[in-house]
């Protein structure tokens, strides 16, 4: 319960803006090209803007080495959680000595997948007959996903 009759003016702002949050960086809907980062909220809100226009626009164009990164990035992070949404239903155990996956829970014959994990690189289209190994694609563009090197001991 917050007290709006006394609240100053700055924390009735936040409180009605709750997506608001200092530090955080936000991009205007006037400004679809800026990025501002959310530095101080006192008699009026006060936003900086960040000079990363010229990335911005190579990523939205979709090209140069900055958007190669960026996807390569990008993929590296859903990657983890597309395998942690969809096998999520089982509760899996991990053991290393045997090597094996169990499961707390029951499952059916057939309805336990399991997704690999690792870094993803991006592959140049003159390379994608050549890929051994994982493969996966996103937006169109092929990506080899070489795997973690294996522990040896937990």
């Amino acid at each position: 319960v917050k007290d709006l009759l006394s609240a100053p003016p700055a924390e009735m702002v936040l409180i009605q803006h709750s997506h608001l949050a200092i530090g955080q960086r936000y991009i205007h809907a006037d400004f679809d090209q800026k990025v501002f980062t959310f530095k101080t909220m006192e008699d009026q809100a006060i936003f900086h803007q960040l000079f990363v226009e010229p990335i911005k626009q190579m990523i939205a164009a979709k090209k140069g080495q900055v958007f190669s990164d960026y996807l390569e990035a990008y993929v590296q992070t859903i990657v983890p959680e597309a395998c942690l949404e969809r096998s999520g239903s089982a509760e899996l155990s991990f053991s290393l000595h045997p090597s094996g996956v169990y499961t707390s829970k029951k499952v059916k014959k057939g309805d336990l997948q399991l997704y690999p994990l690792g870094i993803a690189q991006l592959v140049k289209a003159e390379y994608v007959g050549k890929i051994k190994g994982i493969r996966l694609k996103y937006e169109g563009i092929r990506f080899q996903l070489s795997t973690y090197k294996q522990l040896s001991s937990f």
